[in-house]
């Protein structure tokens, strides 16, 4: 579905791709190579359902002390996502 909003009026219609455009579209997804970057944040989407933003955030604030009394899987996942982090491209 197209969404088309006119400028001058700010009407907004909208229709269906033609078999032409939607053919042009999917041959472009499908001929699309993801690049490092995109790679990468990949990556780091799938590694923050396991271990969120602002869990690191929290660990980042712990002295060592605490951090020992850390799950060591939790450490892990903490710990794989910063080497993650850290090859940001």
């Amino acid at each position: 579905m197209i969404r088309e909003v006119n400028l001058k009026t700010g009407k907004e219609t909208s229709r269906e791709y033609s078999k032409q455009e939607q053919l042009r579209i999917d041959k472009a997804i499908a001929d699309h190579t993801p690049s490092k970057m995109e790679k990468w944040l990949r990556l780091m989407e799938e590694t923050d359902i396991s271990m969120p933003r602002t869990l690191e955030d929290i660990i980042d604030a712990l002295d060592d002390h605490v951090r020992e009394a850390i799950a060591v899987k939790t450490l892990s996942s903490y710990n794989d996502k910063k080497t993650l982090r850290s090859q940001k491209p």
